[in-house]
């Protein structure tokens, strides 16, 4: 019993859980929201996160980081925010899609989700907005998350390094952010729209950030290193292929020197 705030901190799953976060009377969601990590693991939680009165109208929202599954049930949620489902890995040197998600069935419109380059990687304003021929929007079987996938449009230089096998393309460098119109998106029962319009937490993506902290540095070395004369074809290679020639060999590493010691302002 009791209350826990959550304002920026990360929970880490330590093992399968099928009651995990259970017996906490008040799990409130302030500004600065909720990270959790599911490590691996797949866990199951019951908790109601509740929106907290002090935070913004729009609260952190919840992001879900690391391999593994969260299972949610029990009464929905109240918190504001966006909820945010990242891969497996942190990794932000290409960024290839994006997951939105939801806590009850939605039907979105086309032209619901926007995608913004915020600013250009020395911190000039942008604002360039990524066209609709510029992605796919697929939803999920049941409807209740959808994944935005970058795709070359043959026009714009805001999704590059495409590489065809996989037919992943990355969106270009800088810091972005995803935009969702609640009147575009309703309830599949009822057809209630979503209650306020959405943008998840600003997000970087420069090549040779393996460790998704918005900068190309030391600690991405090792990350990069063993993905060195792999194929691109291994899912887990692909972030460091930089010319997306399906291999990383002496022309990525000379890429990644140069972007060594720059973050995403």
């Amino acid at each position: 019993t009791g209350t826990v705030n959550f304002n920026g901190g990360t929970v880490r799953a330590l093992g399968d859980n099928a009651q995990f976060m259970a017996g906490v009377t008040n799990a409130n969601i302030q500004a600065g929201g909720l990270i959790l990590d599911t490590n691996g693991k797949n866990v199951s939680s019951q908790q109601v996160l509740k929106h907290d009165a002090t935070a913004p109208a729009i609260d952190g929202g919840v992001v879900k980081n690391g391999a593994g599954t969260w299972t949610v049930g029990g009464a929905p949620s109240t918190y504001t925010g966006a909820t945010v489902i990242n891969g497996s890995e942190p990794q932000r040197s290409k960024v290839f899609s994006v997951k939105l998600a939801w806590t009850l069935p939605v039907t979105v419109a086309a032209d619901a989700v926007t995608v913004t380059r915020v600013h250009l990687v020395d911190g000039t304003a942008d604002h360039s907005v990524l066209p609709v021929s510029g992605m796919v929007l697929t939803p999920s079987g049941d409807h209740r998350s959808l994944t935005i996938k970058f795709v070359d449009d043959g026009v714009d230089a805001l999704v590059t390094q495409c590489f065809a096998p996989t037919t992943n393309c990355s969106l270009a460098d800088g810091l972005w952010r995803v935009g969702v119109d609640a009147a575009k998106v309703t309830a599949m029962t009822g057809g209630a729209h979503m209650a306020s319009s959405q943008a998840i937490p600003d997000f970087p993506r420069l090549f040779g950030d393996f460790d998704g902290d918005g900068c190309t540095e030391t600690s991405d070395s090792t990350l990069f290193s063993n993905s060195y004369f792999g194929q691109a074809a291994d899912a887990s290679n692909e972030a460091g292929d930089f010319d997306a020639d399906g291999f990383i060999n002496g022309g990525d590493f000379g890429q990644f020197g140069a972007y060594m010691h720059v973050c995403v302002k």
